[in-house]
């Protein structure tokens, strides 16, 4: 529902900006643990955290026709594909920020 209302500009996507993203991404940026001055960067950094996230619910039923579920890949919106997909973010951003630190 957050895409559809961003696709749309919908009537709530204002109060949903300001109420929970816009904290969130204020959040985010403050508690980067790298130091460099680059705004856009870490806008940037927050949307792909955006994305990686959220994005991640939006297409489950999606992708688990395009990836039937199994023992070995669970449904992506099932407990087990939740956690699977944390470590993957976790797995993802760990080496895109320790890079971003070392740059710095």
């Amino acid at each position: 529902l957050i895409y559809l209302e961003s696709i749309n500009d919908g009537a709530h996507l204002q109060q949903l900006s300001q109420r929970w993203f816009q904290p969130l991404a204020q959040t985010l940026m403050k508690n980067l643990s790298i130091n460099f001055d680059d705004e856009a960067l870490k806008q940037q950094l927050v949307g792909l955290f955006f994305n990686l996230s959220f994005g991640h619910f939006a297409l489950s039923p999606l992708l688990d026709h395009v990836f039937t579920p199994s023992d070995i890949t669970p449904a992506t919106s099932s407990p087990e594909g939740i956690k699977q997909h944390a470590h993957f973010i976790h797995s993802v951003l760990t080496p895109v920020l320790a890079g971003l630190k070392n740059n710095t």
